[in-house]
This record gives C-alpha cells, sequence and structure tokens, in this order.
C-alpha cells in the first residue's frame, strides 16, 4: 500500500511537502465532523495526490484517520540517502539516481539533496553512517597531493636558476 504516492516522491522536499498535506487532512477530520475533508481534497492537496489516496483508500476499504496514520508511519520509517551535487539536477536526472539508489541499496529510499558547487562535479553520498565521496573536488586533491613533492622541486628548482636581466627593454629605459 502507499506505492502509487511513493512512485513519484523521491526527495525530502517532496516528502515534506506530502507531510504538510497529510497535516492538512487531519486536521480536516476534526472539523465539522470530517466534511470539511473533501473541500481540503480539491483545494489545498494537490490534484495527483488527491487522486493516488482516494484510489489507495478505496482499494484497502479504509477510513481517513486509519490511511492517514498508515502513510505516515510508512513516511517515517524510509531511509534517506544524502546527496550533495555540484548542480541542481533536471526531473529526468532526479529519476534515474533514484531508480539507480533505490537498485543499489536495495529497498525504495528518499534523496535528502544539497548543492555544492566547489565539488566541481560528481556526487558526495551518505546513508545510514557510510561515506563515499566520487567528487571530481576529491580526485583533483588526491593527485594534487601525490605531485605537489614533485611541484614543490621544480620552483624550488628555479630558484637556483642565474638570474639574467632582460635585454630587450634595456634601450628603451636608458
Amino acid at each position: 500500500m502507499y506505492e502509487g504516492l511513493f512512485q513519484k516522491i523521491r526527495t525530502g522536499w517532496e516528502l515534506d511537502q506530502l507531510s504538510s498535506e497529510i497535516v492538512l487532512l487531519q486536521n480536516s477530520l476534526y472539523e465539522d465532523k470530517g466534511e470539511v475533508i473533501n473541500n481540503v481534497l480539491n483545494n489545498k492537496i494537490r490534484s495527483w495526490v488527491a487522486k493516488e489516496m482516494a484510489l489507495e483508500m478505496e482499494r484497502a476499504g479504509m477510513s481517513w484517520s486509519d490511511y492517514l496514520e498508515g502513510l505516515e508511519k510508512r513516511m517515517a520509517g524510509l531511509d534517506k540517502v544524502f546527496i550533495t551535487l555540484a548542480f541542481e539536477p533536471s526531473d529526468y536526472f532526479l529519476q534515474k539516481i533514484h531508480q539507480i539508489i533505490c537498485t543499489m541499496v536495495g529497498k525504495y529510499v528518499i534523496l535528502d539533496i544539497g548543492f555544492d558547487s566547489s565539488i566541481i562535479g560528481g556526487v558526495i553520498l551518505h546513508y545510514k553512517g557510510l561515506y563515499a565521496d566520487y567528487s571530481f573536488r576529491r580526485i583533483f586533491e588526491k593527485n594534487f597531493s601525490q605531485s605537489r613533492a614533485m611541484f614543490l622541486k621544480v620552483l624550488e628548482g628555479s630558484n637556483k636558476l642565474p638570474r639574467t636581466k632582460s635585454h630587450r627593454y634595456s634601450s628603451a629605459l636608458r
């Protein structure tokens, strides 16, 4: 149950949006003996969410309060994968990366996405205490630290070269 909703919810931001909609629906259950809920569904909830909820409730034969309570529990149990990207991804990119990560993890997860242009490219992942840095910044820093000694030797060697005056402009200065 709830798969219809979770097929379209991939990010922490989208999950927060759904959580806000659930709060609106729960509050409407207690107003005017639950008659306000149809007004909230039609005017304050995204149309695809309202349709999906109505379909799932009809299939399961549940009350609104039971359905919303179960949905909240399911949302609270979702794992999050924290991702840092160098750019803001398109919807297509989000869809693909979500599919890849869900396949890698072996279950449905929510992507909590952050942006940091200093990573240049690639991705940094955090999941259940595990950290993986596949950013270009790390690759460049690693390569630079390995060749730093060589650069320093070259620079030190250039300081030992005899300094000569440039005769190109010397006649113009006289």
